[in-house]
């Protein structure tokens, strides 16, 4: 555990800059991919990409919960 908070306070821009892609990378992907039509109605997905945003945000609040619970303890 040492070295990874070691690492982190040598290496702040690349931590933050990894920290945005993986908080906005997924939202952009999703954005992304759900305004490309294809004609292949067996790539076609059955969520809407509304849903997907809401499922991807449960996840981030998930995540959340299971830190500030671990910092709690």
């Amino acid at each position: 555990m040492e070295k990874i908070i070691n690492w982190i306070i040598h290496h702040k821009k690349i931590t933050i800059i990894l920290l945005l892609l993986m908080i906005f990378g997924p939202m952009i992907l999703i954005h992304i991919l759900y305004k490309i039509h294809l004609n292949c109605y067996w790539i076609e997905s059955d969520w809407t990409s509304g849903e997907l945003l809401g499922y991807y945000g449960n996840v981030l609040s998930f995540i959340g919960t299971i830190v500030l619970g671990y910092i709690a303890i």
